[in-house]
């Protein structure tokens, strides 16, 4: 005999003495219904939908409280217009951004970008000193800074793209040599 969870189901109960097992466990009570659907017990007719089979007034509330939600959603969603500019809760200072800056990279042991950060700073200086866009070529700023200097080329291109910073003592260096680079460079 197969297993409870199996014998009761539509395609087992009439199997062996399944029906007779039910009965005897489910008729305990006085009163047992026991039902074996037919194919024409089901109406052809059904309803097919959602909406034929929900009460009618219950369609109109549906449509009542959708039209609500939008004239709310609309009512309480953002206003176009101009954009209100609003003050900032704290101001900072630039140096001690930068030094929050530092302090995270030296946290991280990130010399790579620390020293690129510092890099792209002075070159940013450096370039409308020497009447070069901000954003130009950095081996045309290499070229003008060396011609203004008269420091060699590959010294110039060392300290503002190609140079490295294994270690801190490096990086500080680094920055310092940038540092008089720009002092070299003051109008």
């Amino acid at each position: 005999m197969a297993g409870l969870t199996t014998s009761w189901t539509n395609e087992a109960i009439t199997e062996e003495a399944n029906a007779a097992l039910a009965l005897r466990l489910l008729g305990g009570s006085e009163r047992l219904l026991w039902v074996l659907p037919q194919p024409g017990d089901a109406e052809l007719d059904a309803a097919t939908s959602l909406w034929e089979v929900l009460p009618r007034f219950l369609t109109s509330w549906v449509w009542l409280l959708g039209t609500a939600v939008v004239v709310l959603a609309l009512w309480q969603g953002r206003r176009l217009g101009p954009v209100v500019t609003e003050p900032l809760p704290a101001v900072v200072s630039a140096a001690e951004t930068t030094r929050s800056r530092g302090r995270l990279y030296r946290q991280a042991k990130d010399r790579a970008h620390a020293l690129a950060a510092a890099r792209a700073g002075t070159r940013r200086r450096l370039a409308p000193r020497l009447g070069l866009p901000r954003s130009g070529d950095p081996d045309l700023l290499v070229t003008a800074v060396a011609d203004a200097t008269g420091r060699p080329a590959p010294e110039v291109r060392a300290l503002l793209v190609t140079g490295r910073a294994d270690d801190d003592q490096t990086l500080v260096a680094t920055v310092r040599a940038l540092r008089s680079l720009e002092d070299e460079l003051q109008v």
